[in-house]
Order: C-alpha cells, then structure tokens, then sequence
C-alpha cells in the first residue's frame, strides 16, 4: 500500500521514489549511490527524475530507489525551495508563499500525501 503513497519525512535528505513510472526525464547514474534509511539498512539507487505530484507541483533530482517500497517527501528539500512546512495536530501543511501547495494527514505515525499516487 505504501509504495503507492507520499511520506512526508523530516529525516530523509532528499526526496526519493520507488515507482519509475511517476518520473521523468530519467537520467540513469553511471555509479549507484548507496542511501541509508531509518532502520539502517540501505538501498541502492537507480537514477533521477522528475515527479509532478499535481498541476502545479514538481519535484525535480527525485532519486529513484525501487527497493525501498515507499517515496518520501524531503522536508529538507521542500525548505531549500522556499516552501514552509507547517505540522499542527493530525496535519502536514506545505505553502509557498500564500499559496497552500499540499497537505498530509497522519496515519500510522506517518503523514501521508492525500489524493497523490
């Protein structure tokens, strides 16, 4: 179910995806680059793309990671491109500007993109 989903994750560096057919303008690296997740273990990555999560949004030098079963949402990213990230109760808030771009609700413990797959 997950591998379907968007995490937003406030420990992960960059914005990483599993699936290849939410990318584009895939460049294939000539060396994999090893990424090490939450628990440790790390996963090899496959390339970099492009994501549009919505009309108006797209996520650009997305690592493509197919092993990890999950694509997570850097907050770290989101902030280097002028978005403020705002967590209050069960929500994720992400706006640039006045503008609210998406949100996330939490499930599980994680806050999970709504209406993007």
């Amino acid at each position: 179910m997950l591998k379907n989903c968007w995490i937003i994750d406030s420990g992960a560096t960059t914005h990483i995806c599993s699936k290849r057919e939410l990318l584009t303008d895939i460049n294939n690296v000539s060396t994999a680059q090893k990424i090490f997740v939450g628990d440790g273990h790390a996963v090899t990555t496959q390339g970099t793309g492009n994501v549009k999560l919505a009309a108006h949004i797209e996520m650009k030098n997305v690592l493509f990671c197919p092993d990890l079963h999950v694509n997570l949402i850097s907050v770290s990213k989101l902030l280097e491109k002028g978005c403020n990230v705002y967590f209050e109760n069960e929500t994720c808030s992400i706006w640039k500007g006045k503008q609210k771009l998406f949100s996330a609700h939490k499930t599980n413990g994680l806050y999970i993109v709504e209406g993007h797959t």
